[in-house]
């Protein structure tokens, strides 16, 4: 496969826990979207954060004019993952990361998980209470 970005060889990281192919010449990561959110969980659980809910996409996708690498005739488009400007293909689901793309995409989708934290745990909280209670309710009238 070759680079969308620089025509440079796309090479097979035998290496890696997941599949994914590197740039030689540019450095660019490509890779499956469920590798990448596998990659992400398993960073954050490394450092002690379970990641519940990923949600990497925001905006609209826009067309590049980059091709797909699989050769499928597929224009990437780029979307945006937790702020960071990414070539993905909607045909096929591979995202094409630049070198330092992947390490900021997980620290901003650490940072909103520690920061949703608190509220995320007082809804369920509240959900649970409400639910136990409206449980109780009904089985007095049965």
């Amino acid at each position: 496969m070759k680079c969308p970005k620089c025509r440079g060889s796309l090479v097979a990281d035998d290496t890696a826990e997941i599949s994914q192919s590197l740039c030689g010449t540019c450095g660019a990561l490509w890779l499956q979207r469920s590798a990448l959110e596998a990659m992400l969980r398993h960073e954050a659980a490394q450092r002690g954060t379970e990641l519940a809910n990923l949600a990497l996409v925001e905006g609209a996708p826009r067309p590049t004019g980059f091709n797909c690498p699989t050769g499928d005739g597929h224009v990437l488009d780029v979307v945006t993952l937790r702020g960071v400007p990414v070539e993905s293909c909607a045909s096929c689901g591979g995202l094409l990361l630049d070198p330092s793309e992947p390490d900021v995409i997980l620290e901003r989708v650490l940072s909103a998980a520690k920061a949703w934290a608190p509220a995320y745990q007082e809804m369920m909280h509240l959900v649970t209470k409400r639910n136990t209670a409206e449980i109780n309710r009904i089985r007095t009238i049965i």
